[in-house]
């Protein structure tokens, strides 16, 4: 795959931009920002569906995953992150694509994260509030990779 973010010293005469992007489940807010902490400028402002887009995994996939079996449960959630990492990169691609046709070239990228107390499915599954929390950390570790 190719580099998302351009090389600082690339020879691209596109005004330097900066990208943000913040989860939600099932999709992420993404901004890029050119022109600096002076004038800031939005050069795009969209969002990315991040979710099975055949709708065969729910978005909501630990949730979903709660009344499954262990094994049925962890084949689920590896579906939806597999399927989130490939809907992030293919609208993280996107976005600087339409950057660069504004003349705008992402040399950062920023995600939002929170924290997450680390735990094991069958932990995840048996709470409601865990399992919210680990699908707020799965779109987020979509973007991120």
């Amino acid at each position: 795959m190719p580099a998302l973010v351009e090389d600082a010293g690339s020879r691209d005469s596109g005004r330097a931009a900066a990208l943000g992007c913040r989860a939600h489940t099932g999709w992420a807010a993404l901004v890029v920002v050119a022109g600096g902490v002076a004038q800031p400028e939005v050069v795009f402002r969209g969002r990315a569906e991040l979710g099975d887009p055949a709708g065969r995994v729910r978005r909501n996939a630990y949730q979903a995953a709660r009344s499954l079996k262990p094994a049925e449960a962890a084949v689920l959630v590896e579906a939806a992150e597999q399927i989130a990492a490939e809907q992030a990169a293919a609208a993280l691609e996107r976005t600087v694509r339409e950057a660069a046709d504004e003349g705008a070239v992402v040399r950062s990228c920023a995600v939002v994260v929170g924290t997450f107390p680390g735990a094991r499915l069958e932990s995840i599954l048996a709470s409601h509030a865990l399992a919210h929390a680990a699908e707020g950390r799965l779109y987020q570790g979509a973007l991120l990779q």
